[in-house]
């Protein structure tokens, strides 16, 4: 492989080679040279890509990632293994890898490596050493985005669970957001309509980025009802995230308030919050954890849900990131053949017809929404696990992700037989009427 990525921008590109930047000739220059890309963490080079005609690319994927097969054998010889198993040696002659977030991607694992792509499932990016890739020339795409709609489902399932357990009353409630992405927007939005006294949300760097946008202060968070953490974790910047809920913000919050962490284990000092739930002072539901696979009995026990990462595992929303890595590897390799979910999800995955003689409205919603996420289920299948040995809980943390039932989000589902308002909120949060 010719590399002239060190000649920086305006590089001239070898024939029979592909520019990584879309509609740049061989040997041209581009004034899009001198910009960031959309794709590639928004540096500057424009590194060469082999064109492969004598020999297929070699790609290393986790066996965990949706139709991998499927998705990426059009572009080479797929080599599918668990995310735990990929080392230096599994990588040592791959041309693409393709990960989760259980899969750390640094100098140790691609040192020496013929790895010039890498793609990883998943939205956040701190399991990915994003600076030893840009200076080694290394293309990174993420899935951001892809699995919001099934991170928002699962939180709204959370809050009416915890209504239904009377751990909070939802028409009373203050709910605060923390981190209003792409994630926490559709959060925010699904709190609203479920009807709480107060949806508080707080996203600093986000108010930086768009002035227009009016975060909340940390104190008026800390006043919430219920907290849902929706932030990447991060440990550098004016607003790093790494145990951002700490001892000293945990006393600060009212008895019998609740934490719900959709975001990432390590956003929580896991020590601090079991000191505070073993003394039942708050609740939590919680759905990553810092040391996975591992996860502390002492810190499950006392959690109102516990959940084995699997907020963001619906069908749907895992299909739309294989869809983007596709589409980021086509575009790498200068390929026209990207791959489409839609010959493998159907758009309708049925009609639930609902019994709405009860008087509590919200009840009737989590019935609804339990059928299409049942988080019982799976609070329930973790918690079988914990009796066992670390060895055993680690294992069984992994098999309950890697063979998680089918999932679908409210819009492939069609309701019947839901009266007037239970129709309504069911509509604003995705569901199909008729």
């Amino acid at each position: 492989m010719t590399d002239s990525s060190k000649e920086g921008p305006g590089c001239s590109v070898p024939e029979g080679h592909f520019c990584r930047w879309p509609g740049v000739r061989a040997g041209e220059r581009s004034e899009r040279d001198r910009v960031p890309g959309v794709r590639w963490l928004g540096m500057l080079k424009c590194e060469i890509v082999r064109e492969y005609t004598d020999s297929r690319m070699i790609l290393v994927v986790d066996e965990n990632i949706a139709a991998a097969r499927d998705a990426f054998s059009r572009y080479g010889d797929v080599r599918l293994l668990s995310g735990r198993a990929i080392d230096r040696t599994i990588v040592a002659d791959a041309d693409a890898l393709l990960v989760r977030s259980i899969t750390r991607v640094d100098r140790e694992l691609l040192e020496g490596s013929s790895v010039r792509f890498v793609g990883t499932a998943t939205i956040g990016r701190n399991h990915i050493d994003e600076e030893y890739l840009w200076k080694t020339g290394i293309t990174l795409v993420d899935a951001a985005g892809a699995g919001a709609r099934s991170v928002a489902e699962y939180a709204a399932t959370a809050l009416l669970t915890l209504h239904n357990r009377r751990v909070v009353r939802l028409p009373d409630a203050k709910v605060a957001i923390v981190g209003v992405g792409a994630i926490g927007s559709l959060v925010s939005r699904f709190v609203q309509s479920l009807g709480v006294a107060e949806t508080i949300e707080y996203d600093p760097p986000r108010h930086n980025e768009e002035p227009e946008f009016e975060s909340a202060t940390i104190e008026h968070v800390k006043g919430a009802d219920v907290i849902i953490l929706a932030i990447p974790l991060t440990s550098r910047g004016l607003h790093p995230t790494h145990h951002m809920i700490d001892e000293s913000f945990l006393t600060d919050l009212e008895t019998g308030s609740t934490l719900i962490n959709v975001a990432r284990g390590g956003v929580v000092d896991s020590t601090a919050l079991k000191r505070e739930l073993l003394t039942g002072r708050l609740h939590a539901v919680l759905d990553v954890w810092e040391d996975e696979p591992e996860v502390d009995p002492d810190l499950l026990g006392p959690c109102t849900i516990a959940t084995p990462h699997i907020a963001g595992y619906s069908r749907d929303g895992k299909l739309r990131g294989t869809e983007m890595l596709a589409q980021g590897l086509a575009e790498h390799i200068g390929s026209t053949e990207v791959w489409h979910p839609s010959a493998t999800l159907s758009s309708n995955a049925g009609t639930l017809t609902l019994d709405t003689d009860s008087d509590d409205l919200h009840n009737d919603l989590l019935a609804l929404l339990l059928h299409t996420c049942p988080i019982d289920r799976d609070d329930a299948a973790l918690r079988t696990f914990f009796p066992l040995t670390a060895e055993e809980r680690r294992a069984g943390f992994d098999r309950l992700r890697k063979e998680y039932p089918v999932r679908r989000e409210f819009p492939a589902w069609r309701i019947d037989g839901a009266s007037g308002e239970v129709r309504r909120i069911a509509e604003e949060l995705g569901f199909v009427s008729g």
